[in-house]
């Protein structure tokens, strides 16, 4: 029996932050394509709400203005009075014009009230309401009556209008069954065979021209188009005959602006003064953009302030589009930045474990060095002087190597912490060098590299902490001397730059060899990161970062370039400057 074997791979499972990050970016672009329709739904439904509310507002600024004016004129109603009575008229002239007084809310727009009687053909007699006198007197005609004079055959005008004056002619109609009276058929033609259509009186009204203008008007503008929110109008009234502007709630505005559209406009000239109101919507018709210029009386135009009331609903839902979109970008940058911080943190601690297990194993060779060469020296098996000396030198050599790594786990711990914190007082440079260099002549036999320090004299002093500066050298010559070329030479170097603000002190250490890899360039200063050039060289991948971190905390930086044949690391200290000899 033969049994086959089959390996299978195991099966990988997948990355659960990756599902969770794919899964939000769906539901964001779902919340994203449904507040686009919705704003989109949103702002159409209030353009029209808005425009439905200015219709109204427009039709009530009509109704109101023909609503205070009623009072002035007799309902179009069969049955009035005789105007060949004398007493009739002026009785109901005067009832009209203290009701008017009473009931107006602006008692001072009535200027004067007369009455035209067609006496003859061709021969119209004015008169005028004296308030005082309650009576009717005999008026000369005004040129700017004219047209309100006209009776072809003893009959008055229709309704009509004097927007420039501003004056109102109403006809006054017979009713059924009443008989002419001697004044106003003069030929017996007309008492044989009935009077002649049409009236033969007619009330013409005259409105104070200044209180028409700067109290009328503004009142039911200031009524119907005040301000509500966002919504602000600009409004203009214009004669529709000569298009002189009577009324404007802006400074400046002027018909042309009116010209590429509006958002109301509405033609009144007060047709239905003389009826009675009536409920219900306007007749059709009533609301009409402007006619001719033969057609007279009145167009108001209404538009919003920002041009135009779908152009401010297109602002609205660009600036609800931005702002519930601009929420949206920041709910997927704060996303990706936690997805980016997990995937740090993970990265983080993975490299800390890695960190871990290679500390642990370089602590296992040199302790395993020192124990053996312990053991050899207390047992006794090592005899004569010389031998004596190599092992003592194996000690130390293991004993700075043990000392090194505990020291680069310290200052990482610190640099994590944030406690970098150091006295800064004034250093010599040199000093600080020489040191450094001193402090890898005990590793030198295992690397065969020169170090060669150029330090210039008269070097201004450096404002640094000098153990910690010459800890980053120490870092950066032991990093040359495992990477660098072997047999070879490392240039330690110093340079002021007094004319940068600041002034400062650069340190370089340069060293021969492969140099950095192009990709590892980015993060050779991320802890526990190792380049390519880097994996058969014992290290934690702490010293750069260590280098990096110390020195920002001494108030400098610390920059990096590298070719194929070198590798250059350059510490910038703040330098003190020399106080100016007098």
């Amino acid at each position: 029996m033969l049994l086959k074997l089959e390996y299978r791979p195991p099966r990988r499972i997948p990355n659960t932050s990756l599902l969770i990050l794919f899964g939000m970016a769906t539901v964001l672009g779902v919340l994203a394509v449904l507040q686009y329709r919705w704003i989109t739904e949103i702002s159409q439904a209030e353009e029209a709400r808005q425009k439905e509310s200015l219709d109204v507002a427009t039709m009530r600024f009509v109704e109101d203005f023909e609503s205070e004016l009623r009072l002035l004129f007799p309902n179009r109603r069969p049955g009035p009075p005789d105007f060949n009575n004398a007493a009739d008229p002026v009785e109901q002239l005067a009832r009209r014009y203290d009701q008017w007084v009473s009931a107006s809310r602006h008692p001072g727009l009535l200027q004067d009230l007369f009455l035209a009687k067609s006496v003859s053909p061709g021969d119209v007699q004015l008169f005028r309401f004296d308030p005082e006198k309650r009576d009717l007197e005999p008026a000369e005609w005004p040129p700017e009556f004219s047209e309100f004079r006209r009776s072809p055959r003893g009959r008055g005008p229709a309704f009509s209008v004097a927007e420039h004056i501003p004056a109102f002619s109403f006809p006054i109609m017979r009713g059924p069954g009443q008989p002419p009276g001697p004044l106003e058929f003069g030929r017996p033609r007309d008492r044989e065979f009935g009077p002649p259509p049409g009236p033969a009186a007619w009330e013409i009204v005259r409105l104070n021209r200044k209180v028409f203008d700067e109290t009328f008007l503004p009142f039911l503008v200031q009524r119907h188009f005040s301000k509500q929110g966002d919504f602000d109008y600009d409004v203009l009234v214009a004669e529709t005959g000569t298009g002189t502007v009577v009324f404007s709630s802006s400074p400046g505005l002027v018909l042309s602006d009116f010209e590429h559209g509006t958002d109301a406009s509405v033609h009144f000239a007060g047709e239905d003064i003389g009826r009675m109101p009536r409920p219900g919507p306007p007749p059709e018709g009533r609301f009409r953009p402007a006619g001719p210029e033969s057609m007279r009386g009145w167009q108001l135009y209404a538009k919003h302030r920002t041009g135009s009331l779908q152009l401010f609903e297109d602002q609205f839902r660009r600036r609800n589009l931005l702002l519930s979109f601009g929420v949206l970008a920041v709910l997927a940058i704060g996303i990706a930045f936690t997805f980016l911080s997990t995937e740090r943190v993970r990265a983080m601690g993975r490299m800390q474990l890695e960190f871990a297990a290679g500390l642990s194993h370089e602590l296992r060779t040199p302790l395993a060095v020192v124990r053996s060469a312990g053991y050899n020296l207390a047992s006794g098996n090592i005899r004569g002087e010389e031998e004596v000396v190599r092992y003592g030198k194996v000690l130390q050599e293991q004993g700075l190597r043990l000392s090194d790594m505990v020291e680069q786990a310290l200052l990482f711990a610190q640099a994590q912490s944030g406690r970098n914190t150091y006295e800064r007082t004034p250093v010599d440079v040199s000093e600080v060098i020489d040191k450094a260099i001193e402090s890898c002549r005990a590793v030198l036999p295992k690397y065969p590299c020169e170090i060669v320090a150029k330090i210039p004299s008269g070097l201004p002093l450096a404002m640094t902490e000098p153990n910690a500066l010459g800890h980053c050298l120490h870092n950066l010559l032991m990093n040359a001397l495992k990477y660098g070329q072997s047999p070879g030479s490392i240039n330690v170097t110093a340079q002021p730059q007094l004319t940068k603000q600041p002034a400062e002190i650069e340190i370089a250490v340069e060293s021969a060899g492969p140099g950095i890899d192009p990709s590892d360039m980015p993060h050779i200063f991320e802890p526990f990161f190792r380049g390519k050039n880097a994996a058969t060289v014992p290290g934690s991948g702490l010293g750069l970062y260590i280098v990096k971190a110390i020195v920002e905390s001494l108030g400098g930086w610390v920059n990096v370039s590298s070719s194929e044949m070198t590798t250059r690391f350059t510490l910038h200290i703040p330098a003190m400057r020399s106080e100016p000899r007098i």
